[in-house]
């Protein structure tokens, strides 16, 4: 079993996640929120991880960052023959 996975927490028992867990970018996760968000140490160590997610969700919106959801495979297969299509158009006959 992972180290960062508590003992009691496996699949399929109540509080477990749908895939495994993976270790946290804790220095990233940290220099962001002291750097970026300008939180002190107590706030970073005081807070959960929704409210750093959200923190940073709010800071990247006042900066003009959009994040709208990534396009979904749907959506660009959609696109790709549309793209093709528009291509077809322009090639000329063989002569």
């Amino acid at each position: 079993m992972s180290q960062l996975r508590p003992e009691w927490c496996e699949r399929g028992k109540a509080g477990a996640d749908s895939g495994p867990i993976t270790e946290l970018p804790w220095a990233e996760i940290m220099s962001s929120a002291l750097g970026v968000l300008k939180w002190t140490p107590n706030m970073f160590w005081g807070a959960g991880f929704y409210e750093y997610t959200a923190a940073m969700k709010g800071h990247l919106i006042s900066q003009g960052i959009d994040l709208k959801p990534a396009m979904t495979r749907e959506d660009f297969l959609d696109l790709k023959d549309e793209v093709n299509a528009a291509e077809k158009t322009k090639r000329l006959p063989n002569a």
